[in-house]
């Protein structure tokens, strides 16, 4: 399952959730060219360094349900989160 939405400050993500857990990549909202310095966040790195400048964490990323937590605005503005998309009926996560 595959889920597009922006972030804020230009930025777009791509969402995937599969049977082997959720992974976020990072695009410009306006060319649609992937933003590489950001990397890609997934079990194994669920979260961005404090060096990125903006905030983004996939919380609870071995669950059925997880979120990303977001927030690239500074001062007093509060996360946003955003589903991922829900797996199939009876597919495995792993």
């Amino acid at each position: 399952m595959v889920k597009n939405s922006s972030i804020g400050a230009g930025t777009g993500v791509r969402m995937t959730m599969s049977p082997q857990g959720p992974s976020v990549d990072f695009y410009d909202w306006v060319d649609g060219s992937r933003i590489t310095r950001l990397g890609t966040l997934d079990r194994a790195r669920p979260k961005l360094p404090d060096s990125a400048g903006i905030y983004e964490e996939i919380v609870e990323p071995n669950s059925w349900a997880p979120q990303l937590k977001s927030k690239t605005q500074g001062g007093p503005t509060g996360y946003a989160f955003l589903d991922f998309g829900k797996m199939p009926k009876g597919c495995p996560l792993y």
